[in-house]
C-alpha cells in the first residue's frame, strides 16, 4: 500500500473527491485499486474504493461481497481463542477488522486501511489487560503502588525526553486527575512516588518533587 498525493489519482475519482477537506490516499498494488479518505460537505467522513480495471468506486454491497469469512487463531498464553472479522461501517464506508475473543468479553476495532500492520494477538492481551487491571491494581500493599505509579510517570518522562522535549512537561494538573481515577488517593502517595521518580533518574527527591510542584501547582505532602 502505497501514499498517493490528490494530483496523482484517476480523474475519475478526483471528481468524486471533497477536495478541500481531502485527507489521504493509498494505492494497493495487490488489486490495482485506490482508498481514499476525504470529508463530505455534511461533515461525515468517508472512505471511497476505486477499481482501476472497472473504472469507477465499488458500492458497499461490493465491497462486503468480497470480506474474508472470520478467521479463528488460538491464543495459547491466554487460552483463547481470538476471532478476526472484517466488515463495512455503515456511516463512513470504511473497511474495519474487529479482533475479539470468542466469548465476546473483548473486541478491538481497527481501520484495515492504514499505515499500520496490526498485530490482533497484541491488541487483545493489551485489552485483558486493561481490563484486568483494576482487580490486579487493587490487590496492590501501597508500596507496590507506589513502585508502579514511579515506573509509569518514569517511563512517560522518558518517553516524552526521546522525542527532543523537557521530560517536566508532562507534570500537569490534569495528569494527576488522570491518575486519581485509578487511584483516588495519589496526592497521599505523591512525596513517595516522586522520590522514587528522583531515584530512578538519580535526581535529589527535592528536585524531583520541585519540578512536579512548579508545572503542576499542586503542593505535595510530608
Amino acid at each position: 500500500m502505497v501514499e498517493v498525493a490528490l494530483d496523482r489519482l484517476p480523474a475519475p475519482l478526483v471528481g468524486m473527491i471533497n477536495r478541500a477537506k481531502f485527507q489521504v490516499a493509498y494505492h494497493v498494488p495487490e488489486t490495482d485499486r485506490y482508498i481514499v479518505e476525504h470529508v463530505l460537505p455534511s461533515g461525515q467522513s468517508q472512505e471511497l474504493e476505486y477499481d482501476v480495471a472497472l473504472g469507477r468506486c465499488l458500492t458497499t454491497d461490493e465491497r462486503r461481497a468480497e470480506l474474508p469469512p472470520p478467521q479463528r487463531s488460538v491464543l495459547a498464553d491466554e487460552h483463547l481463542t481470538m476471532v478476526m472479522t472484517y466488515s463495512i461501517d455503515d456511516a463512513t464506508s470504511e473497511k474495519r477488522v474487529t479482533f475479539a475473543t470468542d466469548d465476546g468479553s473483548v473486541s478491538v476495532v481497527r481501520g484495515v486501511y492504514v499505515p499500520l500492520v496490526w498485530d490482533g494477538a497484541q491488541l487483545i492481551r493489551d485489552a485483558l489487560h486493561r481490563q484486568r487491571f483494576p482487580a490486579r491494581y487493587a490487590a496492590l500493599s501501597r508500596e507496590e503502588k507506589i513502585s508502579h505509579w514511579a515506573g509509569v510517570i518514569h517511563r512517560w518522562r522518558r518517553v516524552h525526553g526521546e522525542s527532543g522535549r523537557d521530560e517536566d512537561e508532562i507534570y500537569t494538573p490534569e495528569l494527576v486527575r488522570d491518575l486519581e481515577r485509578t487511584e483516588p488517593k495519589l496526592r497521599d502517595m505523591l512525596r513517595e512516588i516522586l522520590t522514587v521518580v528522583g531515584f530512578l533518574e538519580q535526581t535529589p527527591a527535592d528536585q524531583a518533587i520541585a519540578a512536579f510542584t512548579s508545572r503542576t501547582g499542586i503542593a505535595v505532602g510530608p
